[in-house]
């Protein structure tokens, strides 16, 4: 997993793979310390096309395969079909805009994902992501793209490692 553990001046930190494009920090950020203190990070200072190489060298058959754009641990299939299989989701509901009028149905908001734009109602004039999946009501709100840029945010959960604040 591309990430990379610091020492700093006997404290263990988590950090960003030196290689942004593959970093996967961002998963972990939940890690104890201690935790920290038991995993090593072997890719934190790599590059894919350095890895593909090493792995090309040593004859693995992943060396060339192709990059997952879904949830790694699902292989071949979609993740739609992986979570259908495990979770009942199948109800469907409505797709609406900012306004709450009906612009389509879906057969469960487990098919979408904020920011997504494939396999929504065409014929809308621009583009339109999904802004919001709302599992109470079972709607998925779309709009245009801007509608997804924000001024603030809030954050849950927020884990510093050793308590520092930046």
């Amino acid at each position: 997993m591309p990430a990379k553990i610091i020492n700093n001046q006997g404290s263990l930190e988590l950090h960003r793979a030196d290689y942004k494009a593959k970093d996967q920090s961002y998963v972990l950020h939940m890690l104890t310390e201690d935790k920290l203190s038991k995993v090593i990070f072997p890719l934190g200072t790599l590059t894919k096309p350095n890895v593909r190489q090493i792995a090309a060298k040593l004859g693995l058959s992943t060396a060339f395969k192709k990059d997952s754009q879904d949830i790694c641990f699902v292989g071949k299939g979609d993740y739609r079909e992986f979570v259908e299989k495990r979770v009942d989701l199948h109800t469907s509901g409505d797709i609406v805009d900012l306004d709450g009028n009906i612009v389509g149905e879906h057969k469960g908001i487990h098919e979408f994902t904020v920011g997504q734009r494939k396999g929504l109602p065409g014929g809308l004039g621009d583009p339109r992501f999904v802004l919001e999946i709302n599992p109470s009501s079972n709607n998925v709100v779309i709009g245009k793209k801007q509608a997804l840029e924000k001024d603030s945010f809030t954050l849950k959960e927020v884990s510093f490692v050793n308590d520092i604040y930046y």
